[in-house]
């Protein structure tokens, strides 16, 4: 790996150590001070310290349902305040040491001015939902990373319009990442229209009014607005014609292969597979000698030295993670413009092929026996707070050993490490092929709320394609797909395997609870409740 790479990788381990002893503090009871924490640091560290200090602090007071207004944290780091606007989009301080009025609910004020103090050079792009007619007028929503958020009366919708009757329970859904957003109608009974017109899914501009029922919405975009050519020559515009949308990007099974990239260190040998993050490589580690898996990624969009930042800390937080059902991460770095990690290569082998031609009763045990393992893997880091969150066949890795089956988990945290660091496409209803099949509703609602019971309902869907061979939905129907995942309950499995145990059919679908609440309590559980119909594959 470069030498700047593993410096930095070196001060984020270190940031995210200290990060770690604060928050175990709060959660004994204590109220530890975050100067106590940035004593002695300098520079650029004191400045990552200090952020992401403020963060984990905001962030865990939130939970508490007592988040303290951000004009304290200005008050309390008056010579850092660009790092807390940074951090939590809070206004510059006046002259006089007191901050502006700073943007909630009741607020229709514009705060993105900075008062007393001068611009930063390149301010990461921010954007805004402004709330300006109905009866929730002077709501304002603010981004500065990728995000998910319904609009609706239904009461998980984040952006919940329950006073306007003409709004649908589930009316669309919006996916930001600054400065990009993307609206999709969720088969609203009244529809949403941008800017009078009427839309399905679009890209939003700044300025454009989204409106349904008696509400319309501002989107501002703020800071720095860049858009990449190719986002920009792809992207479905609001005012485009609506009988002639605008031509989706082409999936990446079209795009055109190119030659494999240069890899410090390592020989690339075959492509094993790409997708929207980036392709994978076998390739052999000249070093060592050792074969491994590399996956190159080309950022979907420009990225921000926070959004690296960002990036390489969870990537640091992966490199400690060690679990016999969990694939070996090896070593990230550059190569390029692009980035790259490397990891344990796995020879896989087909489930259909694991089956062969035997009994339903061996499907069972096997299916179990595998969903027991990665449980194990589960019950693990979620014990160290850490959400796969894309369980499925696919990051299901299997391999034999002899006669001896071996369970993976792969790509374990990185799809949330690539969403945070700018890698992630943005998702369109017509995208279906991958997650979506497997993700759980709340994480559509709202991404940065995924929670380990979001890896349990996505299991379930992986044991429910196992079992029966189909997904929990038909996507092929008119039906808005993320609506259908929202909304429709899947197909009984007694009903498209009569032949199936009861009891594990029952224990597949309260896996798949629409609340989260109503799944099981942990990845133990689960096993706990799986175990019996399983055919352990190997000796702890």
């Amino acid at each position: 790996m470069p030498r700047p790479a593993r410096a930095k990788i070196a001060e984020l381990r270190e940031i995210d150590a200290i990060c770690d002893r604060f928050e175990a503090e709060c959660r004994t009871g204590r109220a530890p001070r975050i100067e106590d924490f940035v004593a002695g640091a300098i520079g650029e560290k004191r400045d990552q310290l200090l952020a992401a200090l403020v963060r984990l602090d905001f962030e865990l007071a939130e939970a508490r349902g007592a988040a303290p207004p951000v004009r304290q944290y200005l008050k309390r780091f008056p010579n850092d305040w660009r790092v807390v606007q940074r951090v939590l989009g809070a206004d510059a301080p006046d002259a006089d040491g007191q901050n502006g009025a700073v943007a909630g609910p009741d607020d229709a004020q514009n705060a993105s001015s900075l008062k007393g103090a001068p611009s930063m050079s390149k301010p990461s792009p921010r954007v805004a939902l402004e709330i300006t007619d109905g009866p929730h007028r002077g709501g304002r929503f603010e981004f500065d990373r990728h995000e998910t958020l319904v609009a609706g009366r239904a009461s998980v919708a984040q952006l919940q319009l329950k006073s306007d009757p003409h709004f649908s329970r589930h009316h669309f859904r919006l996916e930001v990442n600054p400065p990009l957003c993307y609206l999709l109608d969720l088969g609203s009974r009244n529809g949403t229209f941008v800017n009078k017109r009427r839309v399905t899914e679009c890209f939003l501009k700044n300025g454009d009014v989204v409106s349904g029922g008696k509400t319309k919405i501002r989107f501002v975009v703020e800071g720095d607005s860049h858009l990449t050519a190719d986002e920009s020559a792809s992207a479905p515009r609001a005012d485009a014609p609506a009988s002639q949308p605008a031509p989706a990007a082409p999936s990446p099974a079209q795009q055109p292969v190119a030659p494999p990239p240069v890899v410090p260190g390592y020989e690339l040998i075959a492509e094993l597979g790409r997708g929207a993050m980036g392709v994978v490589y076998k390739a052999l580690q000249k070093a060592t000698g050792r074969e491994c898996a590399v996956k190159v990624m080309t950022p979907a969009q420009v990225s921000t030295e926070k959004s690296l930042q960002v990036f390489l800390r969870e990537a640091s937080i992966l490199s400690q993670l060690n679990h016999p059902a969990i694939v070996r991460f090896v070593e990230l770095g550059s190569a390029g413009t692009a980035a790259y990690f490397a990891m344990e290569y796995v020879p896989t082998v087909d489930f259909s092929d694991v089956l062969g031609k035997q009994s339903l009763m061996h499907r069972v045990r096997i299916v179990c026996a595998i969903a027991c393992e990665v449980l194990d893997a589960l019950e693990y880091a979620h014990g160290r707070e850490l959400v796969h969150r894309d369980i499925k066949p696919a990051n299901v890795l299997l391999s034999k050993q002899g006669t001896k089956l071996k369970v993976k988990l792969a790509d374990f945290g990185l799809a949330k490490s690539y969403i945070n660091a700018g890698f992630s496409e943005i998702t369109r209803d017509g995208d279906i092929c991958g997650s979506l099949a497997f993700m759980a509703p709340e994480q559509l609602i709202n991404s940065r709320q995924a929670r380990p019971a979001c890896d349990l309902y996505s299991l379930g869907a992986t044991m429910y394609r196992y079992l029966s061979g189909s997904n929990l939905f038909d996507f092929t129907k008119s039906r808005c797909k993320f609506l259908t995942v929202l909304e429709d309950a899947p197909a009984p499995l007694l009903k498209t395997c009569p032949d199936l145990p009861e009891p594990l059919c029952e224990i597949v679908h309260q896996a798949l609870a629409k609340k989260p609440e109503d799944r099981f309590a942990s990845a133990a559980e689960m096993r706990g409740a799986i175990e019996k119909f399983s055919r352990r594959l190997r000796a702890r």
